[in-house]
């Protein structure tokens, strides 16, 4: 009986062991560095994404990460907390160190933080074509607890972009809109085709075909376009002519769904065979409120006749 007791007790230690790890796996945040394409020249919002954070206390987060100087270059503060879960708290610390390529931010405030989604924004200039790793050198929430898992990114500058446009349409639901795929100097680089597949919220919007009347690829033979998997159109287009120059490779045809905002995401980029190497930079489209169009009649409410 006295052996069966102490088997019981050894058991019940280490549920209560294997339960306490449990509960410390759960406790754990994710905390994440995206993996994102852009243009050189532009100015980026970088987000540092979390996981779940209702009921875990967090009034504070300090972090250290690094990055290549030579292909980004925090701005200004290097951060902006407009729109993200630490909108409310006071302004961060920040020591944007830009000789080194590191930036240290710290962050509190009275009230815990709530909910998943983007902490802070870093903000910065793509000033040079090529990749940079997105690298923390540490995180931590409060002194320590929750405990946070985080997952390094990287920023990649293409030596040669394809950008999806970020537009506004305010065509009515069933309206149509034009989104511009853009290209930076082909001059010399002999591109005779390119082909390419972009994803986008077919909740919001549907595009559904490419026309390349007015643009860079005007002389080509007619693009063939593919809608058939939902959310997604894909691509190609060729011809003899070596295309010249920047501005507007081609512009698709869209259709209003819905309001609200759809990402329009590159799956795929290539011209030729792979060379010269491209590469596609997302764009979005921005709904505004669409309403459906008002038929107005214009005959007369009543007719009269005349004696």
């Amino acid at each position: 009986m006295r052996n069966s007791r102490m088997l019981i007790k050894r058991v019940a230690i280490a549920l209560s062991a294997l339960l306490l790890v449990s509960a410390i796996g759960l406790a754990q945040v994710t905390v994440s560095l995206p993996t994102a394409t852009y243009k050189v020249g532009t100015t980026q919002s970088i987000p540092i994404t979390v996981g779940d954070l209702t009921q875990k206390g967090v009034i504070a987060f300090q972090v250290v990460i690094s990055y290549d100087k030579t292909i980004l270059k925090m701005t200004g503060t290097g951060v902006t907390t407009t729109g993200t879960l630490s909108a409310a708290f006071p302004a961060p610390t920040v020591n944007n160190d830009t000789a080194n390529g590191k930036i240290s931010i710290a962050a509190a405030g009275t009230s815990a933080l709530s909910g998943s989604g983007t902490l802070i924004y870093l903000t910065a200039n793509m000033v040079g074509k090529g990749s940079s790793a997105l690298t923390f050198t540490s995180f931590q929430f409060n002194e320590g607890t929750p405990a946070a898992t985080t997952t390094n990114g990287q920023v990649v500058v293409p030596s040669l972009s394809v950008k999806a446009s970020d537009i506004t349409t305010t065509a009515p639901l069933g309206g149509t809109f034009i989104l511009p795929i853009t290209t930076e100097d082909l001059t010399g680089k002999t591109v005779l085709s390119y082909q390419f597949t972009l994803k986008f919220d077919s909740t919001k919007i549907k595009l559904t075909n490419a026309t390349i009347s007015g643009t860079m690829s005007s002389a080509f033979t007619a693009p063939v376009v593919n809608t058939s998997v939902s959310g997604q159109i894909t691509v190609a287009a060729a011809g003899t002519t070596a295309l010249t120059g920047s501005g507007t490779l081609i512009n698709l045809t869209g259709t209003v769904i819905n309001g609200g905002t759809s990402p329009v995401q590159f799956t795929n980029f290539q011209f030729n065979e792979g060379n010269p190497a491209g590469a596609g930079v997302d764009g979005s489209v921005i709904v505004g409120t669409p309403v459906k169009p008002v038929l107005i009649s214009k005959a007369p409410a009543t007719l009269t006749t005349t004696p």
